[in-house]
């Protein structure tokens, strides 16, 4: 988990300060959403 954590970093120039990916510029908010559809229609499909 640490690993993963390490990736995660906030700069104010970037992303008007929210966490994103280091070195790809994605927000972390973004990619927990998407996660989070993927996740609903994998159980819907079950």
């Amino acid at each position: 988990m640490s690993s993963l954590l390490a990736r995660i970093t906030i700069s104010s120039g970037i992303c008007h300060g929210k966490p994103v990916i280091r070195n790809l510029r994605y927000p972390v908010e973004s990619m927990l959403s998407g996660k989070a559809e993927i996740g609903k229609a994998e159980s819907r499909n079950k």
